[in-house]
């Protein structure tokens, strides 16, 4: 079994695997292979540029080969910002797509502990490519996600997460500004045209891949 652990940097991608991989399972995590190529036992989150080549190319050539033993032996991948093309070849070895995901506030403590100054702005990525989901690019192109958005921007007027109401007049990127939410994410094998629900941009970011049973109580904004 193939299983895709995706999340944010600090989200505790690396400990979930730790207390659930056996003996023998294959993981395959980018920052080990930079420690191995480098012989550091330290995770330095900023390896010279030709460690991270190393790394990237023994990680490409890993999970080629991890896809062709993935039906005997269980894999543990680490994938923390998949694309649509890499999630379709994961879900056509049956992958089970795991998005470890503690909230954004959560995160940004962590990274600010313990990553450098810089991975913030990862931080910032992954949550903004996966307000809906991930690959944002080709779904905005997609005529019946579009159309469904439309259908949930007349319609509806109170966001899903916070019960606030939400202004019409309020443009993108204003963070009270509407936005179209995947009630299952994409990031969970929702699909691009599922059912949306209507989100301000801010609770859309938050919620990050949070089901809705785990929604926070309506005007509560605890997040």
């Amino acid at each position: 079994m193939l299983y895709v652990i995706t999340g944010p940097p600090a989200a505790g991608k690396t400990t979930y695997i730790s207390e659930r991989a056996a003996p023998g399972d294959i993981v395959i995590d980018y920052d080990t292979l930079c420690q191995a190529f480098a012989l550091n036992t330290v995770a330095l989150q900023e390896w010279p540029a030709h460690i991270k080549k190393m790394a990237h190319a023994a990680r490409f050539a890993a999970i080629t080969q991890a896809l062709k033993l993935c039906q005997d032996v269980d894999v543990y991948l680490i994938h923390g910002m998949p694309d649509s093309d890499a999630l379709t070849k994961y879900r056509a070895a049956r992958a089970t797509i795991i998005v470890i995901d503690p909230g954004r506030d959560i995160v940004n403590e962590r990274v600010a502990a313990c990553r450098p100054p810089a991975m913030r702005r990862i931080v910032d990525s992954w949550y903004d490519k996966y307000i809906e989901g991930v690959a944002m690019g080709s779904r905005t192109k997609d005529r019946g996600y579009l159309r469904n958005r439309e259908r949930v921007r007349r319609t509806e007027d109170t966001c899903a997460w916070c019960g606030a109401f939400i202004d019409p007049d309020l443009k993108y990127p204003d963070p009270m500004s509407f936005s179209a939410d995947h009630i299952v994410p994409v990031s969970r094998g929702g699909a691009n045209r599922g059912a949306l629900q209507a989100a301000h941009l801010q609770c859309n970011k938050q919620r990050g891949a949070r089901l809705n049973s785990q929604r926070v109580t309506p005007h509560a904004r605890q997040w």
